[in-house]
């Protein structure tokens, strides 16, 4: 009877011990892979800004918009979620974001482009950015949304003059 009781005791002492490992190794597992994806996101946001700056390599914007496309994890296949560099400022990835705006607005892509801009200006109150989003309303005929970003922006301290801006929203 002794004999069977200790037989129960094994079973349930390796069944703990595997729970207690279990509980230990996957916490440092899902960190260490969370930590390695910050670090690789950090690191494309990097190597976007230099290429959009030509900063040791020649500037260009389309390797720019692939890395940096890659830093946020963008993909419209995937219900467009954008994901921040978590190990850059705030300021950097409104920069990084309004970059990439910036880029698809010029390749004419301005719904994309909005979406940039939106998530830039909710990370960081930008009135330049707020600009940028108010003329892609305006290619896009969004006079009523292009009126509200460049409200907004005036708002941020936006001091500049658009003329071409100013005279669509009174038209």
């Amino acid at each position: 009877s002794k004999a069977k009781k200790s037989k129960k005791k094994i079973p349930i002492i390796i069944a703990s011990a595997a729970a207690a490992v279990i509980l230990i190794i996957v916490p440092i597992i899902v960190y260490s892979t969370s930590s390695v994806l910050a670090y690789q996101r950090h690191s494309f946001k990097t190597l976007g800004d230099r290429y959009y700056d030509g900063d040791g390599v020649e500037m260009d914007e389309e390797k720019a918009k692939e890395y940096y496309l890659k830093a946020v994890a963008y993909s419209p296949e995937k219900c467009g979620k954008i994901h921040i560099d978590t190990k850059s400022t705030d300021e950097e990835n409104a920069a990084m974001l309004n970059r990439i705006g910036l880029i698809l607005f010029r390749e004419g892509a301005y719904e994309n482009a909005e979406v940039f801009f939106s998530e830039s200006a909710k990370i960081k109150e930008d009135a330049t950015v707020m600009v940028n989003s108010s003329m892609t309303y305006l290619y896009l005929e969004d006079y009523e949304n292009a009126s509200d970003w460049y409200d907004k922006a005036v708002d941020a301290g936006y001091t500049g003059s658009d003329s071409y801006m100013e005279n669509a929203l009174n038209e």
